[in-house]
């Protein structure tokens, strides 16, 4: 019978918090690479917007900056487009 070996156990180290950046008002690009930096993933979701300058920038996010979240995780993000002309 071949020796056998023992693995270890998974591991169950828990995930770091990570403070969110603020990044409620940049625009797009901007907010990505912050984000990136820090570790986080951003899912990005487009609102219609009524002030021209709000056009590609970030209106809102979830969680908000300045909260602690788990390294890796995502962080929502609503970004300001144009309304379609009728």
């Amino acid at each position: 019978m071949p020796p056998t070996t023992k693995r270890p156990p998974p591991s169950t180290k828990p995930v770091p918090l990570v403070e969110v950046p603020d990044v409620d008002g940049d625009h797009l690009q901007d907010a990505l690479r912050k984000l990136s930096r820090a570790g986080f993933r951003a899912d990005v979701q487009l609102v219609e917007v009524d002030r021209d300058r709000d056009v590609g920038r970030v209106i809102s996010q979830d969680p908000d900056g300045g909260e602690d979240a788990p390294e890796g995780s995502t962080v929502t993000l609503k970004v300001g487009m144009e309304k379609p002309e009728d």
